[in-house]
């Protein structure tokens, strides 16, 4: 009985991160609300050594022009709600 006591234990640690890291996301998106998310996540793919016109630094140039062109209270209220449905889920376990 111990062991599966210290799993649930360990699970329910691992759904907290999943919330607390839903929330330092948040906390990073406002950061970055003056900044051109555009071309810092050029800087990136430049800095990793990748092609922007490859594959997946495409997708990630692509996901970062979806995130400026977003809501900033869309945004912040999906991580609220994420971060409070593990944090739920934790306590519950």
């Amino acid at each position: 009985m111990h062991t599966s006591s210290r799993v649930l234990r360990s699970i329910a640690v691992f759904e907290a991160s999943k919330g607390f890291l839903a929330i330092i996301g948040a906390l990073g998106y406002l950061s970055l609300m003056h900044h051109d998310i555009h071309l810092l996540a050029l800087e990136l793919i430049g800095h990793l050594g990748a092609n922007p016109m490859d594959h997946y630094p495409a997708i990630f140039i692509r996901w970062a022009d979806d995130l400026a062109g977003s809501s900033v209270q869309s945004v912040l209220l999906l991580a609220a709600g994420y971060s409070s449905i593990r944090f739920l889920e934790a306590f519950g376990i």
